[in-house]
């Protein structure tokens, strides 16, 4: 936890830095009590009081130094007559981006909430300059807990019964100069949340039903072992390899020329017919026989001698 100084080398345990995104970045800023508003000219206000009070504080900074310009030392501690006072009180006055330093004891609080003081305004050598009033944070020991369209009511300076002129608030830019936002409306964080989850449901039970219909369409296939190459080319599949086509298709025709009749329904003994040619036509086919082995027996010498056939 950084530590806020009311002066130099001086520690203050009762004030909380403002700016702590400047803190990160290796930056000094303003400390402020607890809970107070933090003002961009580098002073302090307390958050229970109205627009009619026109006064704020100079607490310090997490400088231990007090030479950083967030400390704002400018404000005040020039003069002979605050030489004392380690906590500034100042009170704006009518003209604009004029301020007084308070002199003596600052009055008590029951005595300065909610009512305007301008005596110092009246004082030359008190007054200095800071600019319009801005306030961007609330002082805190682990970070910002301000939040804009909460603390006052009005955008507008309002004036007080004496003439004094008030505060006026404008909503607060971030550290990087966008705009804080305001708190969200949780019904509508919800009903936001509940749309986008049941977008990414529908987009998975979509899918979902998609690989089971494909997965159902594939069982539906039968095993590759009985089926054929024409069927599985009817079906549009187009997974099948090219050798386990071509061993489809030779089973295929394997089962073609196999017949499912078994030999002994084609031919039996006992069905057979014996058919004997007569006594005299044995002779002649024999006689046939014979007389063309001769011939061929004539036609392998004629050809081994070289002679022409007789």
């Amino acid at each position: 936890m950084v530590d806020c100084y009311h002066k130099a080398f001086t520690r203050s345990k009762k004030t909380a830095p403002c700016d702590h995104a400047a803190l990160r970045e290796g930056r000094h800023t303003q400390c402020c009590e607890p809970g107070d508003l933090c003002l961009t000219n580098g002073l302090c206000r307390e958050e229970t009081v109205n627009e009619t009070s026109n006064y704020a504080w100079r607490f310090g900074c997490t400088d231990e130094t007090f030479r950083d310009p967030a400390c704002a030392t400018q404000y005040c501690d020039s003069k002979p007559e605050t030489q004392g006072q380690d906590l500034k009180l100042t009170w704006k006055c009518h003209e604009e981006d004029i301020w007084c330093c308070n002199t003596g004891e600052p009055m008590s609080q029951e005595s300065r909430t909610n009512r305007s003081n301008t005596t110092c305004c009246t004082m030359e050598n008190l007054l200095f300059k800071a600019a319009a009033p801005k306030v961007y944070a609330t002082a805190s020991f682990f970070g910002s807990a301000f939040s804009i369209g909460t603390l006052f009511p009005s955008s507008t300076p309002v004036s007080n019964a004496t003439g004094s002129a008030g505060f006026a608030t404008t909503p607060t830019t971030s550290s990087s100069g966008v705009p804080a936002p305001a708190s969200s409306n949780p019904s509508t964080l919800a009903i936001g949340l509940g749309a986008g989850l049941g977008s990414a449901a529908a987009i998975a039970l979509g899918i979902a039903s998609f690989c089971l219909w494909r997965r159902r369409k594939r069982n539906k296939v039968t095993p590759r072992s009985s089926t054929t190459a024409k069927e599985l080319s009817d079906q549009g599949l187009t997974e099948v390899s090219d050798a386990e086509r071509a061993e489809m298709v030779a089973a295929e025709r394997r089962t073609e020329l196999t017949s499912p009749v078994s030999p002994a329904e084609l031919w039996s003994p006992s069905d057979a017919q014996r058919l004997e040619l007569p006594v005299g036509e044995k002779g002649a086919l024999g006689t046939r026989e014979l007389s063309a082995g001769e011939e061929k027996g004539r036609l392998v010498i004629a050809e081994l001698d070289g002679r022409p056939r007789n």
